[in-house]
């Protein structure tokens, strides 16, 4: 005997359809392709400096979910698969990316990504003033500059290997 539901059921899901959308689903879950969600951490970073008050960042998340759920699309089929194949986002590095820390005293650094790879920090802290300075990378080393582009320090690998801070005579 034939089931009520088949007639209603099949025509609207065809069989075709609902294979294909199962191949699709388990080539993506299957390949352990999870990446960093670049793109959507981009949004919920702006949403989350959008304002110091929890109201407005809570009314603009509401007013821009939509974007979540297409942001999210996007950095689940195309960027994490192809961070996952070649070991690079190609979303997550782009020229002016900012990435945020935070410590336990109300301090803040704001990281920029620069278009020529250095990267730009201002950090912040109750009473006291903001300081500004640039990480760039010279061959193996990393240079920190100050504000007027002034080498202040450079790290480094020291002679048995480890990281260290170089002395100029180390360059």
């Amino acid at each position: 005997m034939e089931s009520p539901f088949r007639r209603f059921a099949f025509p609207l899901f065809p069989r075709r359809v609902g294979t294909a959308v199962l191949v699709a689903l388990l080539s993506v879950s299957s390949v352990g392709c999870f990446g960093r969600f670049a793109v959507t951490r981009k949004i919920y970073d702006w949403n989350e400096h959008i304002s110091g008050d929890k109201w407005v960042r809570s009314l603009v998340f509401v007013l821009i979910v939509p974007i979540y759920g297409l942001v999210n699309i996007f950095d689940a089929f195309f960027a994490n698969v192809v961070e996952f194949w070649s070991g690079h986002n190609p979303m997550a590095s782009i020229p002016g990316t900012e990435r945020w820390a935070y410590g336990s005293g109300g301090e803040a650094a704001r990281m920029t990504l620069r278009g020529d790879g250095a990267i730009d920090v201002l950090v912040t802290a109750p009473d006291r003033p903001a300081k500004r300075f640039t990480l760039m990378r010279e061959g193996n080393d990393i240079a920190l500059l100050d504000a007027s582009g002034v080498e202040t320090a450079r790290a480094g690998a020291a002679p048995d290997g480890t990281p260290a801070l170089l002395e100029t005579s180390e360059r």
